[in-house]
C-alpha cells in the first residue's frame, strides 16, 4: 500500500509541475505555411508586436513573409514580402525605427514596425544573392551583406557611408556574421571551415579556428559586455577572448546534444535549443538551467531574447521534410542576474543603461569615458573594488567607450569596453 501510494504522489507531482510549467509560457498559434524561422524582432509599435520572417519554400506555395503577431490571441497577420526567401531580419539598435529584411531579390527595408517594405539598394549582382546583413553596433555607417552563388560560393560586401556606395571585401561565404563590442571595424563569421576574424578597414582576414574537425556550426553570438565571441557547435562551445586570443571549450553531453540554435542573453550567458528543451548557460559554459519544452516530443530552437522575453520555436514532424512550426514566449524574471566576471576583467551593467551605471571591479581603479571619436567626456573618481554606482547625469544618448587603468591584474592594467546610454 506504501509502495502504491508513493506511485501515486509521484504522478500527482508530475502533474503539478507540468500545469505549473505550462503556465510559464504563452502560446502565440501557429503559422501555418511555415517550416522554420529565419528572424524574430520585437518592435516598438503601439501596442508592441512580435514579427517573424520565414522563408519561400516549395512545400507550401503562397509561403514565405513577415508575420506579425500583435495583441492577446494567436493570429498572425502576413504584413509583407509573400513569396520571398527571407534569409534574417535585422533590427539594429543604433538605427531606431529601421529593419532590413535580405531576400533572394535584394534588401528590403521598413521604417513603419514592418508594415511596409520597400527595396533598398545595395548590390547589383545578377548571379550572387544576397543571405546576410548586419550593421556595426559601434557604429551605424558601417554596413555589410553577404552573398552566395548556386553553386555555393559566396562574397562580402561592405559599406561604411550607410548604404550609398559598397565595395567588395572577400571572397568568401559568411555564415552568422557577429561584428565586435570591442574592436572597430571587426566582424567575425563562418565560412569555409574556419571561423574568420576581418578587418574591415584593410580587408586583412584572419582564421581563429578551424572548424572541420567539427560537427555542424549553430551559431556565433558575442557577449554584451566581455570581449568574448562564443561558438556552438552540434556536440562544443567554444568561448574565445577578443584581447587575449585564449580559447575554452566545453562539450556538450551526450544527454543535451545536439544543440541546434543559441542566441545571446543580454544580461550575460547563453540561451542554447537542444533537442530536449532550451539551457541558460552560463559565462564559463559550466552551469546549464534546463527549461523543458511545454511540447514533447518536439525539437526546440531559440529564436528572440531580450532583457525580459524568451522565444522558442517548437518542431513537431508528421512526416520526412514537413514540420509544423508552434511559436511560444517566457517571461524571464525581473530580478536582475548576479553578473559573472572573471579575476582579469571588469563589467558594466546595465547595458544599455539610463541615468547610472553599475561597475563591477576586481580591484581600484580610475574610470574614464570616451564617445565614438575618441573624445574624453568624463572622468570619475578611483573606484574600490566591488560594485560600484557611477551617475551619467551630463552625458547624452549613445554609444561610449569606457576606460579603467590601475587594476591589478595579471595583463596590462588597461580594461575598456563599450556601453549604451539611453538618457
Amino acid at each position: 500500500m506504501n509502495y502504491l501510494k508513493r506511485i501515486a504522489l509521484a504522478l500527482a507531482l508530475t502533474i503539478h509541475c507540468a500545469f505549473v510549467y505550462a503556465q510559464e509560457w504563452t502560446y502565440l498559434g501557429r503559422i501555418d505555411t511555415a517550416y522554420v524561422v529565419n528572424g524574430v524582432q520585437l518592435v516598438a509599435s503601439v501596442p508592441p508586436a512580435l514579427l517573424v520572417a520565414t522563408p519561400w519554400t516549395f512545400m507550401f506555395p503562397g509561403s514565405g513573409g513577415v508575420f506579425r503577431h500583435q495583441g492577446s490571441d494567436t493570429t498572425w497577420q502576413r504584413v509583407g514580402l509573400a513569396d520571398r526567401r527571407i534569409m534574417d531580419l535585422e533590427q539594429p539598435v543604433n538605427l531606431p525605427g529601421r529593419l532590413f529584411a535580405p531576400t533572394e531579390i535584394g534588401v528590403y527595408e521598413s521604417t513603419d514596425y514592418g508594415t511596409s517594405w520597400n527595396p533598398f539598394p545595395t548590390v547589383s549582382d545578377p548571379v550572387f544573392l544576397p543571405s546576410e546583413f548586419n550593421i556595426s553596433p559601434l557604429d551605424s555607417t558601417l554596413w555589410i551583406l553577404g552573398s552566395y552563388d548556386d553553386i555555393g560560393e559566396g562574397k562580402l560586401w561592405v559599406t561604411t557611408n550607410s548604404g550609398s556606395s559598397w565595395r567588395l571585401a572577400y571572397y568568401a561565404r559568411s555564415h552568422w556574421p557577429v561584428f565586435s563590442r570591442h574592436r572597430a571595424a571587426t566582424l567575425y563569421f563562418d565560412g569555409a571551415g574556419y571561423l574568420y576574424r576581418a578587418s574591415l578597414t584593410d580587408s586583412s582576414l584572419e582564421a581563429i579556428q578551424t572548424c572541420w574537425e567539427l560537427p555542424f556550426l549553430t551559431g556565433i553570438v558575442g557577449h554584451p559586455t566581455e570581449p568574448w565571441i562564443y561558438c556552438a557547435w552540434e556536440d562544443t562551445l567554444l568561448r574565445y577572448d577578443e584581447m587575449t586570443s585564449g580559447r575554452l571549450f566545453h562539450t556538450i553531453t551526450p544527454d543535451i546534444m545536439p544543440a541546434n540554435s543559441m542566441v545571446g542573453d543580454p544580461q550575460g550567458g547563453l540561451w542554447i535549443g537542444a533537442a530536449h528543451g532550451i539551457y541558460h548557460v552560463s559565462d564559463d559554459m559550466e552551469t546549464w538551467e534546463q527549461i523543458e519544452s511545454p511540447l514533447p516530443g518536439s525539437a526546440v530552437r531559440v529564436v528572440y531574447a531580450n532583457d525580459t522575453l524568451l522565444v522558442g520555436a517548437f518542431y513537431r514532424a508528421h512526416y520526412p521534410d514537413v514540420t509544423d512550426l508552434y511559436l511560444r514566449v517566457r517571461p524571464l524574471s525581473a530580478a536582475p542576474r548576479k553578473p559573472v566576471r572573471s579575476a582579469t576583467s571588469a563589467v558594466v551593467f546595465p547595458n544599455p543603461c539610463n541615468g547610472r551605471i553599475n561597475l563591477v571591479l576586481p580591484s581600484p581603479g580610475h574610470v574614464e569615458i570616451f564617445d565614438l571619436l575618441g573624445r574624453r567626456v568624463c572622468a570619475g573618481p578611483l573606484v574600490s573594488s566591488g560594485v560600484f554606482t557611477w551617475p551619467l547625469t551630463n552625458i547624452s544618448s549613445g554609444y561610449y567607450v569606457y576606460r579603467i587603468t590601475g587594476i591589478s591584474i595579471p595583463r596590462p592594467p588597461i580594461v575598456t569596453g563599450t556601453f549604451r546610454v539611453l538618457n
